[in-house]
């Protein structure tokens, strides 16, 4: 067996343009706890079922995401149980959400945080 070099992921590192305005989109709308702001540029946040989060401040817009041939994807993805609920409640905090969609291996629809960074969030099945 071969012994574990590392222990669990630390942070996922997510850029920003505006942090107090970011640190208070996560916490009011994904749950975040906002645990420092050592630095201007600099903001730490947790999630009840991780990951932590680091936001980097940048003067000037990036996002993270990717290109799979011509369709852009998210680097992460939130499980959620009440998939409905989250999704109306982005929408109306004023997320740019997409339509939810149903397939065989769960729910999901994908989202922008006010910093253009793409995530999905996605419902099991029971």
């Amino acid at each position: 067996m071969t012994a574990h070099l590392f222990g669990p992921f630390a942070y996922l590192h997510i850029p920003v343009t505006n942090m107090d305005e970011s640190l208070a989109w996560y916490e009011r709308n994904l749950g975040a706890q906002i645990t420092g702001k050592p630095h201007p540029d600099l903001g730490f946040l947790e999630f009840p079922h991780g990951p932590n989060v680091l936001l980097i401040g940048m003067n000037r817009p990036d996002r993270t995401a990717f290109y799979r041939g011509k369709e852009l994807n998210q680097i992460g993805r939130f499980r959620s149980t009440r998939i409905e609920e989250l999704r109306g409640k982005l929408s109306e905090a004023g997320a740019d959400v997409t339509p939810l969609v149903r397939e065989g291996h769960g729910d999901s629809f994908r989202f922008f945080d006010p910093n253009g960074n793409l995530f999905m969030a996605h419902e099991v099945p029971a």
